[in-house]
């Protein structure tokens, strides 16, 4: 009689562990879904959690790094030796197909965990001697176990998060902010909780010119300043350009103006802050942007580096693998928004409006404005629209200060409507009402 094994994968397994050999960083894009005890054959297990361990400990992942550390835990002869790890480095698929490979092994591991499920409920229902109510409840457990890989992993009770919720209103009414709360420097964006909050989507959306780029430069910087580390991803700028940009914004240096004339007071300021800024966590990514890319970044800055907020700049530019645009946008607004529970941190993203608004007697924004999917609407926490009135005026006198409203037309935790700011266009920067240049 031939017994059929269990559901297993051993070639997608083979190819993770040949693409991680020739590719490490692609082990952060699957190290939160993918566990060493998912791979069906023993070796590829321990060879897994070898490339763990090594990462965890920041060291490189390689043949003779791994070699090293399943040497020490008595395991490199158990995987078939160095010459095992040298057939897998030629197994290996792309990079870009990793993920797929790991959801192949993952749901292999799911119906074992499933199959061992129903052995073990079996055994319960045959047992009479016990309560039923309490079989009952056992083998409901197990089937949530065998589902998800791990004991109640996304069921959360109440009575375990009443004690940290307490905890956090009371702090919240006594110093008037969230205590998990990052501020951005910006009093208007800080005004409900104190900052911004993990796990949030923040959506700040323009028309060209009206100062989102601006904005989000803006409150990287001031995150940065206070030594939250910030990770800004661009389609449109070099790392260079950037970061001429945060210089002259928070440096408060008005570089067109500046250039005809000598100005060593202004120059001197902005150096100031330069060397201030210098050594701040504020982190960059240019170039093409892929929605993998973005991930993988800020999975490996949240690992090493204990990020606090990723920026965007912004959502129309990122890459998918997607024809129809609008299942694209909706695929990344929807992981966006994963990836700041996952991480655990607030993900700002920039987007471009569409052209209805160019249609109406004003042009003051709403929701229905947002460019390509109704799912940013419906994913993010905070939408806030950086709106200039003074721009679409024909009759508009230039000045040093523009009045300015950030409308808020979203927001989960807090009242929406239009906050005034003031708005300086020679150097792109935002300033509360009351702010008073003292230079």
């Amino acid at each position: 009689m031939n017994i059929k094994p269990p559901p297993h994968n051993i070639d997608a397994e083979k190819a993770i562990l040949g693409t991680l050999i020739q590719w490490p960083d692609s082990l952060l894009d699957i190290l939160g879904f993918l566990k060493a005890e998912d791979f069906y054959a023993e070796a590829h297990s321990f060879i897994y959690q070898a490339m763990i361990d090594l990462t965890d400990a920041g060291r490189p992942v390689d043949l003779v790094t791994m070699a090293s550390e399943l040497e020490k835990n008595t395991l490199l002869a158990k995987v078939g030796g160095y010459s095992m790890l040298s057939r897998l480095s030629c197994a290996s698929a792309t990079s870009e197909n990793i993920a797929y490979y790991a959801k192949l092994v993952k749901e292999a591991s799911q119906r074992r965990h499933l199959m061992a499920a129903a052995q073990k409920i079996m055994s319960l229902a045959q047992n009479s001697s016990e309560d039923f109510s309490l079989i009952q409840e056992q083998a409901e457990e197990e089937i949530f176990r065998g589902n998800t890989g791990s004991k109640s992993r996304n069921l959360v009770f109440f009575r375990d998060v009443m004690p940290s919720a307490l905890k956090s209103l009371e702090e919240f009414i006594a110093n008037a902010k969230h205590p998990d709360a990052i501020p951005t420097g910006i009093p208007v964006m800080d005004h409900e909780d104190g900052g911004l909050l993990p796990g949030d989507l923040i959506l700040v959306a323009g028309r060209p010119g009206m100062g989102k780029t601006a904005l989000g430069n803006q409150m990287a910087a001031g995150m940065a300043v206070e030594n939250h580390p910030v990770l800004y991803c661009c389609g449109e700028m070099e790392a260079k350009r950037i970061a001429m940009r945060v210089l002259c914004t928070m440096g408060e240096f008005a570089k067109r103006t500046e250039r005809h004339r000598e100005n060593s007071h202004a120059w001197d300021k902005m150096s100031r802050f330069a060397t201030t800024f210098e050594g701040k966590p504020f982190a960059m990514i240019d170039g093409t942007m892929t929605l993998s890319r973005i991930c993988a970044v800020a999975r490996m800055a949240a690992r090493f580096h204990g990020l606090k907020a990723l920026y965007v700049d912004y959502i129309q530019l990122i890459k998918t693998a997607g024809k129809n645009r609008v299942v694209e946008v909706g695929e990344i607004s929807r992981s966006l928004k994963e990836l700041a529970q996952d991480l655990r941190i607030p993900v700002i993203a920039m987007s471009q409006l569409n052209r209805e608004i160019d249609k109406r007697e004003n042009y003051w924004p709403q929701n229905s404005d947002l460019k390509d999917s109704g799912s940013l609407e419906q994913d993010a926490d905070i939408i806030v629209f950086p709106h200039r009135p003074h721009k679409d005026r024909e009759d508009k006198e230039k000045s040093l200060m523009e009045s300015a409203f950030l409308v808020f037309t979203k927001y989960r935790d807090a009242s929406v409507g239009a906050k005034k700011i003031m708005w300086r266009p020679d150097i792109t920067r935002f300033y509360p009402c009351d702010s008073r240049d003292d230079d």
